[in-house]
């Protein structure tokens, strides 16, 4: 299917500037689709070396880590309610689908086995450490785990997996709702032209239409661009701990409340 979540632009990255909210479900659905067949095939064609299950292995892996990892970077730098929607719509599977993986019994088998063939002392260091890795990881992700036990689990991380990211999303509104508004070129002194500008078109951004550097409004916020310069050389020490202190307090109370 044609969407760009699937796709990677001709210089070989994700095409984070063509994927919208509503090619992640449609998308993420497709791929696991496809991983998933490709996991039944190399549990029935595994075999104990290299080629026959860490690289097929291996590859699986990336290509789920590499899509998924576009739409948990767009939360994190254009969250909107569309993209949490897609987001929450399709994390369970997402965390099923790494887990059936990860709990792939013939999967660690073939690993298990492999450690302890003639095959293993041939590879090189990284690669040796891979497959230790590998079988450590399956362990971790409850392979051994079977009935009651295992359901629990997979329980378990699902819900991990979205507290994890309501957590973030929490930081990221407590961070969105802060604004520092300053109207006295004395209170910025010591910013740099840069950081000027920047309060500047956040004012602007915030409906101040006549702000600009010189004159203000200044808008300083706890986004990262705004805050780290502000912390470093605003010369009113009481504006710099305000600063600080909603800063340290993100997510901490109301409705944002981790």
């Amino acid at each position: 299917m044609e969407n760009p979540l699937l796709e990677l632009g001709a210089n070989g990255l994700p095409r984070f500037d063509a994927v919208r909210p509503e090619h992640v479900e449609s998308g993420m659905r497709a791929l696991l689709a496809e991983l998933g067949q490709a996991v039944e095939t190399l549990e029935r064609d595994v075999a104990p070396t290299w080629d026959g299950v860490v690289d097929p292995l291996e590859r699986i892996g990336d290509l789920l880590a590499t899509r998924w990892s576009v739409v948990g970077h767009a939360l994190g730098v254009k969250n909107s309610p569309a993209l949490r929607a897609a987001h929450e719509a399709v994390q369970s599977d997402v965390v099923l689908f790494g887990l059936r993986l990860a709990q792939s019994r013939p999967i660690y088998e073939a690993l298990v086995a492999l450690e302890k063939s003639p095959e293993f002392s041939r590879l090189d260091a990284a690669q040796r450490r891979i497959v230790s890795l590998l079988v450590r990881d399956a362990r971790l992700a409850g392979v051994g785990l079977e009935g009651a036990e295992l359901a629990r689990f997979q329980t378990i991380a699902t819900e991990l997996a979205e507290h994890q990211t309501a957590f973030s999303n929490h930081v990221l509104d407590a961070t969105k709702a802060f604004a520092l508004v300053l109207r006295e070129r004395g209170e910025v002194e010591g910013l740099p032209a840069s950081a000027l500008e920047q309060a500047a078109v956040s004012a602007r951004d915030a409906g101040v239409s006549n702000a600009d550097a010189e004159h203000g409004p200044w808008r300083l916020t706890l986004e990262m661009p705004v805050l780290v310069p502000a912390l470093q050389h605003l010369r009113r020490r009481d504006l710099r701990e305000r600063l600080y202190r909603a800063n340290l307090v993100r997510a901490s109370s109301g409705e944002s409340d981790n």
